[in-house]
């Protein structure tokens, strides 16, 4: 058997077996695995180049630790570590993390908690925190304080609800900003709605009085059996409102029957300046008889009459016939028309009458001047003179126009010479005759186109 005692570090190649106790007062340095049966004691160890290290003060490092017996007892703070995983429980002291706490009475202070099958605490708990809560359930809880949310699929039950905006008490009054429920709204007929507040539902039955609401809005119908009092009254958007000062209705308005109170029975509704209806005296209409009152006129653009047109109380007034007019039916139109006593006896004045302003004459009545040279007129043509003189029957005479011609105290071998114009003939011969002795006449009729006859 070899000994060796070696004083400074020493290098060895292959293994080495020590029966008894070492001793190593320097490091101990080996690239290969140290075994023994018995206590191992160092005053430092250091494993892998230091990925497993023990100082002399019992500090271990480790790159991971693995504890499958069951636990670490007496230990005091773990600190640094980035995950404590396990499948027991933990029991600490207190818990601080970035978002939750846990203080040694209990108190947990977090973001969120979710809890799947529920969360029971005792009678005296609270919850607090600004964080949501959003559970399974909640049994024997004490007050939940400084909760922002409270998130839930199932009924809430509470003695009392307070909210900023919206508060329930014990006895189920409630008071709100709005209430919005598509599928309708259900309560006992002794039930009132009261608050200053807009009532938004879907529908509303068996509902007691409404009072106190500043606005009621629904897509539906509001139908009540008694009468609703309300400051205004707003539907279809505005197209019919009541407001304080009256009823506005923009589209078309339907109702079986409509009673306005300042109107008076028998007189027509008219449209006033504002669209205001009103009626007036002056105008009445007793299911027989349309009357208009006095200083009142009827004007229409165009009227008909199917039957007989009846004028009566009429004043008798003087006609003046170059300014007047008379009404008369247009057999083209089938309407009355007004035309002109100038116009209507100028159309009906035939041949022998002459109308002037209006005013029918015989032309065969009329006395005119002879004039040597001129042309005569209808009726009656005479002379004044002694010696020769010439005179032409009209160029366009009527059929039926009369013509006159009256010599004077003509001297012996004087006569009047009487010409017919154009193609006309005397008696379908002569195309002139002669008055030949003082003071004679002649009556001359044109009787067809270019054919005058003696008389």
């Amino acid at each position: 058997m070899a000994y060796k005692f070696q004083l400074d570090d020493a290098i060895m190649s292959g293994s080495l077996v020590q029966e008894g106790a070492a001793e190593v007062v320097g490091n101990l340095t080996t690239q290969g695995i140290i075994s023994g049966s018995g206590t191992a004691t160092l005053f430092g160890l250091n494993v892998g180049q230091g990925v497993f290290s023990v100082s002399n003060e019992g500090a271990a490092v480790a790159a991971s630790l693995n504890n499958s017996s069951g636990g670490i007892t007496n230990a005091g703070a773990i600190a640094g570590a980035t995950s404590v995983d396990g499948s027991g429980d933990l029991t600490m002291g207190t818990i601080t993390m970035s978002g939750f706490t846990v203080d040694a009475d209990g108190d947990t202070v977090g973001k969120t908690l979710s809890a799947s099958a529920g969360v029971s605490a005792g009678a005296a708990s609270t919850f607090f925190g600004g964080c949501d809560l959003q559970v399974g359930g909640l049994s024997n809880t004490g007050p939940i304080a400084g909760a922002t949310s409270v998130d839930g699929s199932g009924d809430l039950t509470m003695g009392t609800i307070t909210m900023t905006g919206f508060s329930v008490d014990a006895d189920g009054d409630t008071v709100g900003k709005t209430l919005s429920a598509s599928a309708g709204v259900s309560a006992g007929a002794a039930s009132t709605f009261f608050g200053g507040c807009d009532l938004q539902v879907g529908g509303l039955s068996n509902t007691g009085p409404i009072a106190g609401a500043t606005t009621i809005t629904s897509t539906g119908i509001f139908s009540s059996s008694a009468t609703p009092t309300l400051v205004g009254l707003n539907v279809g958007q505005g197209a019919f409102s009541v407001a304080a000062t009256g009823v506005t209705v923009t589209n078309a308005l339907t109702a079986t029957s409509a009673k306005i109170s300042d109107l008076t029975n028998n007189r027509l509704v008219l449209a006033g300046a504002a669209g205001e209806l009103e009626d007036n005296a002056k105008l009445t209409f007793d299911g027989a008889d349309l009357t208009l009152g006095a200083s009142t006129r009827l004007i229409a653009v165009e009227a008909e009459v199917s039957g007989d047109l009846t004028l009566s109380g009429t004043s008798d007034h003087a006609v003046a016939v170059a300014a007047d007019s008379v009404y008369f039916l247009d057999a083209t139109s089938g309407k009355v028309r007004r035309d002109t006593f100038v116009d209507l006896v100028s159309a009906i004045a035939g041949g022998g009458l002459t109308a002037t302003a209006g005013v029918l004459s015989t032309q065969a009545g009329a006395v005119s001047g002879g004039m040597d040279g001129g042309t005569a007129t209808e009726g009656y043509n005479y002379f004044t003179g002694t010696v020769n003189a010439a005179i032409k029957l009209p160029a366009s005479p009527s059929n039926g126009d009369v013509v006159t011609i009256k010599a004077g105290n003509t001297t012996a071998g004087q006569n009047i010479t009487i010409n017919c114009q154009g193609s006309h003939l005397i008696d379908q011969d002569a195309t002139n005759i002669h008055l030949e002795s003082p003071y004679a006449a002649i009556t001359l009729v044109y009787m067809r186109a270019n054919d005058w006859r003696l008389v």
